[in-house]
């Protein structure tokens, strides 16, 4: 895998992440010469069809750009997925989920960005992949901090669920590490930021 050039070319990231946030992160992880396969489902991204769209655009749901017409995707997709390689797995397929964790066996970094607990529920946890790699990164960008009683982890909950908007998991971690910022930090504040060292 690989080929590109820049500080990051020894970098395969497979990127499970949809909507601005993710997909713009391993973008920029691409223009520096990241090796990044974006896994979207059969239908194809949700953001494929924004515009503005080419004249020659066919939606990925009713055909195949260069074989049945020209273009699947519009501007917004192309410009937060550019410089990056694209498979169409369906993770609720037991097939499709193990190509996905042969993708996993030789990649550096997952990101996802999918509502908390659902890698848990299709089998693809952070401890599941890193039973495959062990020096696997493992990166979840939330849309919303989970709030209340599902914040606590149970023993019978994914622990996903109790972890807050942004974490990262690797192999020099013992668990995740928070980057929301610290409990009872004013609303809109940055961020904290947490840096792993290099493999």
């Amino acid at each position: 895998m690989g080929g590109g050039s820049g500080p990051l070319s020894d970098l395969v990231i497979i990127d499970c992440t949809m909507a601005l946030a993710g997909p713009f992160g391993s973008a920029i992880l691409a223009d520096l010469g990241a090796d990044v396969i974006k896994v979207e489902p059969p239908t194809g991204d949700m953001s494929r069809p924004s515009p503005p769209t080419p004249p020659d655009f066919i939606h990925p749901a009713q055909g195949k750009a260069g074989v049945d017409g020209g273009c699947d995707f519009g501007g917004y997709f192309g410009s937060i997925n550019r410089n990056k390689r694209s498979i169409s797995l369906d993770l609720k397929d037991e097939a499709d989920r193990e190509t996905f964790l042969r993708l996993c066996e030789q990649a550096d970094a997952v990101l996802e960005n999918m509502r908390a607990g659902v890698m848990d529920r299709l089998g693809l946890s952070y401890e599941t992949i890193r039973e495959r790699n062990p020096r696997i990164v493992y990166a979840a960008l939330r849309g919303s901090a989970i709030r209340g009683p599902a914040r606590a982890p149970t023993p019978t909950g994914p622990p996903s669920t109790s972890w807050p908007r942004r974490w990262a998991a690797s192999p020099t971690s013992t668990a995740p590490r928070a980057t929301a910022g610290p409990e009872g930090a004013t609303p809109g504040a940055p961020p904290s930021a947490t840096c792993f060292p290099g493999r």
